[in-house]
């Protein structure tokens, strides 16, 4: 089997109420989220949760809706000193505050750690999961060829079903394909953790609050994102963090003004990137700068005033 962790499904609120109270035994806990479009605009339909047990508990958020927040305990959870283990907390946090008014507490993005430890500033764009994870399996020799070999068959045959959309999700009962899917990844989450921190305490501890602290800040920012920005799919894609204290600001670029703005070969965000101090990346419609509060809001206005410039007219000889 592809799915090496015990998967229990929780869809009564008895089970629910039962499984967190055992959550709030753990430190830590990894957290992943299956859904609808999730977002903002759309549904919340799985959110699995795995300590150091190995159990990967399956909240089934479609069947259970709020209750299992209110009731069931979960918003309690989700807002509590239990660190929370992430792959990327954006969407799922995005989803959490605006449909189920829950907002995480504690949070520790294995994305941010990945960017911070092992990205150099000229790399412009975030690591998905799927290379982490494998680059994970592969370097901590965690399963056996075969057992890593099965992972991506399950991957696949699952991504093959959403190529006619994720509304999979909503069907009840679960096959028993979607519950190892659902498991197969937060299993490795707090193992990917411990892996990559540092082996002296000190040090690990200190990453660790770097960490949760610009993780913390990440899905705040993003939250707060209008629609128009948060739901844009290419821009998630941009590095949004390089530095622990690091902001970040997303500016909208007319179609009509992205060439100026670029310039030929890039030579203008270079210039705006060195004269600001901030990392400046243009993706479709979207810029996203990010750095100190001071370099950001140096280049925010250099990129305005870029946008803002009337465009050159050659004038008939």
């Amino acid at each position: 089997m592809a799915s090496l962790a015990t998967a229990v499904l929780v869809d009564t609120l008895q089970q629910c109420q039962d499984a967190v109270a055992q959550l709030f035994q753990e430190a830590e806990v990894a957290i992943d989220i299956e859904g609808v479009d999730l977002s903002r605009a759309g549904e919340v339909c799985l959110i699995q949760a795995c300590g150091r047990s190995g159990t990967v508990f399956l909240f089934d958020i479609h069947t259970l809706k709020d209750e299992a927040f209110e009731l069931g305990g979960l918003k309690a959870f989700l807002e509590s000193d239990v660190i929370k283990v992430f792959y990327d907390v954006r969407a799922d946090c995005d989803a959490l505050h605006h449909l189920h008014r829950a907002d995480v507490r504690a949070s520790f993005d294995l994305q941010v750690l990945r960017a911070l430890k092992f990205q150099d500033a000229t790399d412009l764009y975030l690591h998905g999961l799927k290379r982490v994870l494998a680059e994970f399996l592969q370097e901590s020799g965690r399963l056996t060829e075969d057992q890593v070999q099965g992972v991506e068959a399950l991957k696949e045959q699952v991504h093959e079903l959403f190529e006619t959309g994720t509304e999979i999700w909503r069907e009840r009962p679960l096959s028993p394909l979607l519950i190892q899917y659902a498991a197969v990844d937060v299993q490795f989450l707090l193992g990917m953790k411990r892996f990559w921190l540092p082996e002296d305490p000190m040090a690990a501890r200190q990453l660790q609050d770097d960490v949760m602290r610009a993780s913390d800040r990440r899905w705040r920012r993003f939250v707060a994102l209008p629609p128009e920005y948060a739901l844009h799919q290419s821009s998630k894609r941009i590095r949004d963090v390089y530095e622990a204290d690091d902001t970040s600001h997303v500016l909208h670029v007319p179609t009509t003004r992205a060439g100026a703005l670029i310039g030929k070969k890039g030579a203008n965000i270079q210039a705006i990137r060195a004269t600001s101090g901030a990392q400046v990346c243009v993706r479709d419609d979207v810029a996203m700068v990010v750095g100190r509060p001071e370099n950001v809001e140096a280049a925010v206005q250099l990129i305005l005033a870029k946008i803002a410039e009337r465009p050159e007219r050659h004038m008939a000889r």
